[in-house]
C-alpha cells in the first residue's frame, strides 16, 4: 500500500500547485478590475484621459497630427460628424475617411497652416465658438 501512495503523490502535488496558481491568477485579475473601477489604476494616456473626462480637450487639440483621419479626430474629440467640414469648408467626397496628410496633398494646402486650422477649430468647439 505504501508504494500505491508514492505512485499518486507526485500528480497530487502537481494538481495542488496548479490549483494554487489558478487561484492567484484569478485573485490578480479581480484585484486589477477593482482598482480600475475605483480609479486607482488609470492609463497615463492623454487620449484615454480625454475619453473619460479627466483632462482638458483644449490641451489635447495640440496633439493633432497629419496621419489622423477627420473621422478619428471627430471621434477622439467628440465632435459632430460635419463640424470640421463646415468649419474648414471641406467639400472633399472622401471626408471624413481621409487623412489630413492626404487632404493636404490633394488640395495643395500649406501643411502647417492647415493642421493649425484643424487644431484651432477643435479648440473653438470646446471654447463655445461653434457648437
Amino acid at each position: 500500500m505504501n508504494t500505491e501512495l508514492k505512485k499518486y503523490r507526485q500528480p497530487i502535488i502537481v494538481g495542488v500547485l496548479f490549483a494554487i496558481l489558478i487561484a492567484i491568477l484569478v485573485w490578480f485579475v479581480i484585484d486589477l478590475r477593482q482598482l480600475h473601477r475605483q480609479g486607482d489604476f488609470r492609463m497615463n494616456n492623454p487620449l484615454y484621459r480625454h475619453r473619460h473626462n479627466a483632462s482638458n480637450p483644449l490641451m489635447l487639440s495640440a496633439q493633432i497630427q497629419s496621419w489622423m483621419t477627420f473621422r478619428y479626430i471627430n471621434y477622439v474629440f467628440r465632435l459632430p460628424v460635419n463640424y470640421l467640414s463646415d468649419k474648414l469648408n471641406i467639400t472633399d467626397k472622401s471626408y471624413p475617411n481621409i487623412t489630413l496628410d492626404k487632404y493636404i496633398t490633394t488640395h495643395k494646402a500649406d501643411r502647417a497652416a492647415f493642421i493649425e486650422s484643424v487644431k484651432q477649430a477643435v479648440a473653438a468647439y470646446y471654447s463655445g465658438g461653434s457648437k
